[in-house]
């Protein structure tokens, strides 16, 4: 899921079944961990919640989330499928 995942706690899919750039742009637990991200929800995902790297609070990185969360790209495609990722929120929180 990312680089300091160091753990692999989160599994994403498998790039044998599914091509990289569709897991990037339409996996529904990906999206989630997005939105959560951007909205602050860095508890809910277990290795998130344990990382020191916080630069997603830095003014300037706010700022690009807060323009990014005003388009369209945002609320008809982000959003949508974060929603249908909600069934993986607990999940998220056991780091599965």
């Amino acid at each position: 899921m990312c680089c300091n995942d160091w753990n692999s706690q989160i599994i994403l899919g498998n790039i044998l079944e599914r091509d990289m750039i569709d897991i990037y742009l339409n996996d529904p637990k990906l999206a989630r961990i997005r939105w959560l991200l951007m909205n602050r929800g860095r508890r809910a995902i277990l290795p998130c919640s344990h990382c020191n790297d916080t630069q997603g609070n830095r003014k300037d990185c706010r700022q690009v989330i807060d323009r990014f969360k005003g388009s369209n790209s945002y609320k008809f495609h982000l959003i949508p499928i974060a929603a249908e990722g909600n069934i993986y929120d607990d999940g998220l929180k056991k780091g599965i």
